[in-house]
């Protein structure tokens, strides 16, 4: 198993959660950035623990003033060429943007896609009630040829079905196991197999039944989000480990250590 967006820097005891994990079967993490505070963190747990790989990157729900742009960008390269395997996450998010922010999230977007084609890496985006903004941006400029994966995804089958189209990668987190709608449920069911990741964005995100006992959540509880993925596309649970393992390893290009 391929947990494929895991905030693992920002759990309590980051080296006791990925043992954790691997006790569960998860043989990699990938570790995505939001602020340049955590990148070095991020890129040490990397370096130390295995089957963990990180990226850097700026949400946009938290980018600062666009004043620091030109700074935060030439950190973000100086970062991405220290062994990151991907840029991100970056994306929209139009439950905080007001129009000045929108124009933000917008041009700091452009930026990570930039990057990422230059370098050959894929981009993780992070798309919050913004999919037609976000499908846009990425066809005028292109995603980088490595491929992007869009994390969290709840969104409707047609939805799935025109980023599949454009060459991302969907991921699946927690909430599917939130009782999902019919529209999630139909949206599950429209990623192409070779499309799908599964995450716990940890520790946002738990999945029930840890989620209802306000437990945060953690890399080792992806076992119940492939269980519940699994029976809403009507797939042999060990299968979509396999295929949602293997897919991450090809999109980010890193070995599986288990």
């Amino acid at each position: 198993m391929f947990d494929a967006h895991c905030h693992l820097d920002l759990l309590d005891d980051p080296a006791d959660a990925a043992a954790h994990a691997r006790r569960a079967g998860v043989v990699g993490i990938l570790i995505p950035g939001v602020l340049p505070e955590g990148w070095a963190k991020a890129q040490a747990l990397a370096a130390t623990t295995p089957g963990v790989w990180w990226a850097p990157g700026l949400h946009p729900c938290w980018l600062g003033p666009a004043s620091t742009e030109a700074d935060l960008l030439s950190k973000l390269e100086a970062a991405a060429r220290s062994g990151a395997v991907a840029i991100g996450e970056t994306g929209l998010d139009g439950r905080t943007a007001v129009a000045a922010t929108k124009v933000h999230q917008q041009r700091m977007l452009r930026a990570h896609l930039a990057l990422a084609r230059d370098l050959d890496l894929p981009v993780i985006l992070h798309v919050v009630r913004a999919h037609e903004a976000a499908l846009r941006v990425c066809r005028e400029d292109g995603l980088p040829a490595a491929g992007a994966m869009v994390h969290g995804f709840t969104g409707s089958a047609e939805l799935a079905v025109r980023w599949a189209h454009l060459g991302c990668h969907l991921s699946i987190g927690g909430p599917v196991t939130w009782s999902p709608s019919k529209k999630r449920i139909a949206g599950i069911r429209a990623i192409p197999a070779h499309r799908l990741l599964v995450e716990t964005d940890a520790p946002d995100q738990a999945p029930d039944p840890w989620r209802r006992d306000g437990e945060p959540g953690a890399p080792a509880m992806l076992p119940a989000i492939i269980r519940a993925v699994a029976a809403l596309r009507g797939e042999c649970e060990s299968a979509v480990a396999v295929q949602t393992a293997d897919n991450a390893a090809n999109l980010l290009r890193v070995g599986q250590t288990g």
